[in-house]
């Protein structure tokens, strides 16, 4: 029975010296990690646990060691890269993490204090924090009061509050002992403009925000409802297509139906499609959110309200002021068009799939033909010993070509030009503000080509001719002119192309 245990025990330990004892020959350079890894699970049996990422398998490693211990092999190839352990015939990888230096810690301090406002009422809810650092914060209590632990004597302490100018002091300043916020006055008397005529945004209590005119101006787009996408995050715009003279949707807060319905849209009091107004005059937008504005326009705006005021004249004493902007810019596609272009492949391709569907081929093409396809798979110009193009003996066309089809009917790249021309001016009594604006982007058809034209003209004057009269003109006129080959053309061009039209087939012109 002793003899049988000590056996037992004598195979146990050679085991594990076997297991433990594994070598390995190693010799790649320049290679992804994943293949060193595979060829030391064939020599060794031992599986690889990781997850990817940290670990990246794709790395560039190099290796040259024979007949070396398992353990010294892996120092070698992943000692600065993973943490590396052997058990039970796997390896495991995990991420190294660098150790941290060691940094003498700045002297702390507890902060405590009182906020009020201007009245000596106390502030309710300020926000207290250390700047750049979001985990050491509070909010003043009831009374005003607030306290922070363990504060850097060297932290920025910031504290904020609707409303009110925000202040920053250091952590040693005697001031925050006894704060006194001061009222925000710049944003509190903003003027908004409401359905009713304006209101200083400190008196509004419904859902309203603004949109400066001039951070539309800066954008670079065609229509006033391209200027307003992603302006503001409440207003969603969605375009048809992509064509210049596409149609939008528009809502605010989300689709306030299952019917839909778009919000109502005022340009200087009146109803107006987006598309119809030139971005470069508009001096502001509001954005009515809630069911107040309802009660001023009627069931019209119950999917909300979008005011839109343009520019007028100012009193420059008498003199006129002209401005101009311009721009030129070229368009392109942001997706693939990296289509096959060998008739040889498109045809072996259509056909495969074609076979699973249908069951028959859909490109008629013997086999002596796919080899004259297959001859003349690397031509990209028609070889004159390889044509394109052959008559048969019955006077039929077959065609053995290599066509971009894509890069024939669209184009790359698509010019765009736009001119914008003001004139502006007056006294206290009278003024105008006079804009034009032309607009030129070519479209994506090279065959029939597609042309977008935009002529725009809008003019105002102000005149208080009595104390008790005022006279004012606001005249807007737009035109869209798009010229191309029709929608149904259109459709017809893109379903060719993906149903009936083989890299193998050549246009006649």
């Amino acid at each position: 029975m002793k003899k049988k245990l000590i056996l037992c025990v004598v195979i146990f330990l050679s085991g594990m010296q076997f297991l433990s004892a594994q070598n390995v020959t190693l010799n790649y350079r320049d290679v992804r990690l994943e293949t060193v890894m595979n060829a030391i699970t064939q020599q060794t049996g031992y599986a690889f646990i990781y997850s990817q990422p940290p670990v990246d398998i794709n790395k560039t490693v190099s290796i040259n060691v024979t007949d070396t211990a398992l353990g010294n092999a892996l120092e070698n190839l992943l000692g600065s890269l993973y943490n590396f352990q052997i058990k039970e015939q796997r390896i495991y990888l995990s991420q190294k993490q660098p150790s941290a230096p060691t940094q003498q810690q700045p002297a702390t301090r507890n902060i405590s204090g009182n906020i009020t406002d201007a009245s000596g009422e106390p502030v309710i809810g300020a926000t207290v924090v250390v700047k750049g650092d979001a985990t050491k914060g509070t909010v003043t209590d009831y009374d005003g009061n607030f306290a922070l632990q363990s504060v850097p004597q060297n932290a920025t302490i910031s504290i904020s509050y609707v409303g009110y100018q925000t202040v920053e002091l250091p952590a040693n300043s005697a001031q925050l002992a006894n704060l006194v916020l001061s009222e925000d006055s710049e944003l509190l008397d903003e003027v908004v403009v409401v359905g009713y005529g304006v209101q200083r945004r400190v008196n509004l209590t419904g859902a309203v925000s603004t949109i400066s005119g001039s951070d539309l101006n800066e954008r670079p787009v065609v229509s006033a409802a391209t200027a307003l996408q992603g302006a503001d995050p409440s207003v969603n715009i969605g375009f048809n297509t992509g064509s210049p003279a596409s149609g939008y949707s528009i809502n605010i807060r989300g689709v306030m139906s299952v019917n839909g319905g778009n919000p109502l849209i005022l340009v200087d009091g009146v109803e107006t499609s987006l598309t119809q107004v030139n971005p470069n005059d508009i001096e502001s937008v509001s954005v009515l959110k809630d069911a107040s504005a309802s009660a001023i326009y009627g069931a019209k705006a119950s999917s909300g309200v979008i005011l839109i005021t343009t520019k007028k004249g100012a009193d420059t004493q008498g003199d006129a002021k002209i401005s101009y902007g311009g721009r030129y810019g070229i368009s392109q596609n942001t997706t693939s068009d990296d289509y096959i272009t060998t008739g040889y492949d498109h045809v072996n391709l259509v056909n495969n799939f074609y076979r699973v569907y249908q069951g028959r081929d859909m490109l008629l093409y013997s086999g002596d033909e796919l080899k004259l396809l297959e001859d003349r798979r690397n031509d990209t110009t028609e070889h004159p010993d390889r044509p394109w193009t052959i008559i048969g003996d019955d006077n039929r066309y077959y065609y053995y070509g290599n066509f971009d089809w894509h890069n024939y009917f669209y184009r790359k790249t698509r010019p765009q030009h736009e001119h914008n021309v003001s004139l502006t001016g007056g006294t206290e009594k009278v003024n105008y503000y006079i804009s034009g604006r032309y607009l030129e982007q070519d479209g994506i058809f090279k065959i029939y080509p597609d042309k977008y034209n935009n002529y725009s003209f809008r003019g105002k004057l102000d005149a208080q001719l009595k104390q008790w009269l005022r006279y004012s003109l606001n005249t807007n006129f737009n035109n869209n002119d798009y010229k191309y080959a029709g929608f149904r053309n259109e459709q017809q061009t893109i379903h060719s192309l993906q149903s009936n039209i083989s890299s193998a087939f050549l246009p006649h012109n």
